[in-house]
């Protein structure tokens, strides 16, 4: 048995340094082993998570339906069903979301559940569902930035789908929509106070207050997120743009200008760049 526990944790060594052939190997020798039902689950669950990572989805779905027959009470595998199931492989998403249920059905306590189950939601586009799930996972995770980002991100969908019907209606009232606005604000708002520095979110900031013209909120941070930009080598150019933008609704053109350049300068880098990279291109650039 001594023998056989060295065999599995090389397997485990192999898959943590992603070489996830080598850890199958290991694996499938020590799950044709004389061993108890749950621990030859576990086995089986991390076959099939390492045929996964190879993208082996049907090895994969075969490991872990092994697993679910030897112990189908542990919410990790169904869960690791529902990955295989809603992937592009398979697209079988009733089946997938079948499986995430179950999942929360046995550990609802486990925060994992709740994001695997907005996580699906929200690539399916049912906004609302993928919301509770995240609420659910909050009341388990209070504090978590990626989770509060997650909920922030859904929300401010659900805004751009309401902006979008209410273009399509030619409603004049705005009010539905400036509350699920100020809604968004306020869940990005407790992601920057979770996490200060996050530049991104201190420019989902600007962008939302820029929509309430709020615009010297919007200044403030746009400049912060400049402040926060971390990577050199990745210019902001987005949040060059959108500043001068901002300053030209505020009538502020010198200002302004001197973003529009710093945009345009770095833009036209990049393309200079990519042709020398690229030099059979065709130039499609108007200037």
């Amino acid at each position: 048995m001594e023998q056989l526990e060295d065999i599995i944790r090389t397997g485990d060594i192999f898959f943590d340094k992603k070489n996830y052939s080598a850890a199958l190997f290991y694996y499938n020798t020590s799950v044709r082993s004389d061993i108890p039902n749950p621990k030859k689950a576990h086995l089986w669950n991390k076959i099939s998570c390492a045929y996964f990572h190879l993208k082996k989805f049907y090895n994969s779905f075969s490991s872990i339906n092994t697993a679910l027959e030897l112990d189908p009470g542990t919410a990790l595998y169904w869960i690791q069903r529902g990955d295989i199931l809603q992937s592009d492989a398979f697209s079988r998403y009733n089946e997938a979301i079948n499986s995430y249920n179950k999942a929360a059905a046995l550990d609802p306590q486990n925060p994992m559940v709740w994001i695997k189950l907005g996580l699906f939601n929200e690539r399916i586009q049912k906004f609302d569902e993928a919301l509770e799930a995240y609420n659910k996972a909050l009341t388990l995770k209070p504090n978590d930035p990626e989770l509060w980002y997650k909920k922030a991100c859904v929300l401010n969908l659900m805004l751009y789908k309401k902006e979008k019907e209410s273009r399509k209606k030619l409603s004049d009232d705005l009010l539905p929509e400036i509350e699920l606005l100020t809604e968004v604000l306020r869940a990005f708002h407790f992601v920057q106070k979770l996490d200060p520095r996050n530049s991104n979110v201190l420019y989902i900031i600007g962008v939302l207050h820029t929509k309430l013209k709020q615009y010297d909120e919007a200044l403030h941070s746009f400049d912060e997120a400049l402040k926060y930009h971390a990577s050199d080598k990745e210019k902001p150019m987005q949040i060059w743009y959108t500043k001068a933008e901002l300053l030209e609704k505020m009538g502020r053109a010198s200002e302004a200008i001197e973003f529009y350049d710093r945009y345009y300068e770095a833009l036209m880098t990049e393309y200079s760049e990519f042709m020398k990279a690229h030099p059979h291109t065709k130039s499609g650039l108007v200037l």
